[in-house]
């Protein structure tokens, strides 16, 4: 009698959830796509494995959804995933879908509501404080600080010319360097200390939120507070924590004795502090508190450092690759800042029109955020037909629109920096490295000016040459490259450590 009624519970259970799911189903038989989904995980065995088969699944998908016409689909364990690849179907969901992918509340154990991943009720009013302190002005200020720290990178890679090097450990110091001083307002000093504690925390916890990420049974917390690795997760989390507090309590502590002293000082003190203020103390100015300051902070270095990192990575490593490129670069880069050591000022940037092109050319095939989620909360129908039901997730797959032949024409595939100098994109949302519509990337323009620095001084100073197939004397004949081997690691990331090889230029 028992086992009946555990079996009539189960089938009235079945039978709930199928009727609960029935506009869900009607959906995932509109898009379907080629790849074996299994019962039960669905697709999500397709996400097992190394870091590259975890990238080479996810193109798969996104060549899948450019070739059913920029619509594609699969369940992921219970969830129904819709892969967007169309810019007009990814403008409706980036409007009318403002909350993110729920798996993306496992990153609440450092970030707690930072803008980045917070809910919309939390998002909205600090993306308000937030964007203003990105202002042109600010960056136009913030410049001196990334000219100083990539001089300093500069420096390192000076010594190392002639012989085959990885950029990403440099680039990535630099670019930690400079968004800890505009951010936090303190030198790290982390490219002359490769084992700071902070650097080596962080880059312990984007391994471990990745691995989590992929793995969808761990999402729950007392899943993943059994396993064995919580333990070195919760202490990677605990260091960063406590240092941002430590650097928080400082400011406080150096705010209240400004208060202290007398009013000329004071006033002295405060117009200099103006002249540059990091986001730090323009936040606490407004009147944040400790927590709100922590998780903040943390949002922007972790955002900060990563994707403007891998961006002047990968374009590091196609200069090495197209020296046609470089060498028009070059030209430019002579042509606006002379033969010269001088460095770059707020007037230049404007300028170096060909720079900017070559850094989203190198975006648009290698966005560092191949795919963001999106989470449907009621029914709405698309410019292309299909109509989404709530509790989906819509996937824009910003790695295949940048690829979308439709949008890019017959040479998509094709590195070829003068398409951002015609300015013909058949739609805005065609191309979309920092996301898209209100909730896109706040420090958009804060990367692109850390990025644009980077590359202009290493550029100046060095010849960026592949590392295998390096030429004494000559010019790079134009052939036609094999695309990067790349791999899904919190972001993408170039396999091969983004090697080149530099000479000096004389």
């Amino acid at each position: 009698m028992v086992w009946l009624l555990i079996l009539l519970v189960f089938v009235l259970w079945f039978v709930f959830v199928r009727y609960r799911n029935r506009h869900k189903r009607k959906l995932a038989n509109l898009c379907r796509n080629n790849r074996m989904s299994l019962p039960i995980i669905g697709v999500a065995h397709h996400f097992i494995g190394t870091e590259e088969d975890r990238m080479k699944a996810l193109m798969k998908i996104g060549r899948e959804a450019i070739k059913q016409g920029g619509f594609a689909g699969g369940w992921l364990l219970n969830m129904l995933m819709v892969v967007i690849a169309d810019p007009f179907d990814a403008e409706e969901v980036m409007r009318v879908s403002l909350r993110k992918m729920d798996g993306l509340d496992i990153t609440e154990d450092l970030l707690g509501n930072g803008h980045m991943f917070a809910k919309v009720p939390i998002w909205r009013p600090r993306r308000k404080v937030i964007a203003p302190m990105l202002s042109q002005k600010n960056l136009e200020m913030f410049l001196e600080v990334f000219t100083r720290n990539s001089e300093n990178m500069i420096d390192k890679l000076t010594k190392l010319c002639g012989q085959p090097i990885s950029l990403s450990k440099y680039i990535t110091a630099y670019s930690m360097d400079a968004i800890c001083e505009t951010s936090l307002g303190i030198k790290m000093d982390i490219q002359n200390n490769q084992y700071h504690p902070f650097l080596l925390a962080f880059q312990t916890f984007e391994k471990m939120v990745v691995d989590r990420l992929m793995q969808s049974w761990l999402y729950p917390d007392f899943v993943y507070k059994l396993m064995p690795c919580y333990r070195i997760y919760k202490k990677q989390t605990d260091i960063l924590q406590e240092f941002v507090k430590q650097v928080i309590l400082a400011k406080r502590i150096k705010f209240r004795d400004i208060e202290n002293e007398n009013l000329a000082e004071c006033d002295q003190l405060q117009n200099q502090q103006n002249s540059r203020k990091s986001f730090l103390e323009q936040l606490i100015d407004i009147g944040y508190n400790d927590i709100d300051l922590q998780e903040e902070m943390l949002v922007l270095i972790l955002a900060g450092t990563d994707t403007s990192a891998a961006g002047a990575s990968f374009t590091a490593v196609m200069l090495s690759q197209h020296q046609h490129v470089q060498d028009k670069l070059y030209e430019e880069l002579m042509e606006v800042l002379g033969n010269s050591d001088r460095p770059l000022e707020p007037s230049d940037i404007p300028r170096l029109k060909y720079l900017e092109a070559v850094i989203k050319e190198t975006l648009r095939l290698y966005p560092p955020v191949p795919a963001v989620v999106r989470m449907v909360e009621k029914e709405y129908i698309l410019p292309s037909g299909f109509k989404l039901v709530p509790d989906v997730g819509a996937v824009i797959h910003i790695w295949a629109m940048h690829r979308n032949p439709t949008f890019w024409g017959n040479d998509a595939e094709d590195f070829r920096p003068e398409r951002f100098l015609d300015n013909n994109l058949k739609h805005p949302a065609a191309y979309m490295p920092f996301s898209f519509g209100v909730r896109n990337c706040v420090g958009a323009r804060y990367a692109m000016t850390s990025m644009m620095t980077v590359i202009a001084n290493l550029v100046r100073k060095f010849k960026l040459l592949p590392p295998k197939n390096v030429y004494s004397h000559g010019s790079q004949k134009r052939k036609k490259t094999k695309p990067l081997r790349t791999k899904f690691d919190i972001i993408m990331r170039h396999v091969d450590g983004y090697e080149v090889q530099i000479e000096e230029r004389r």
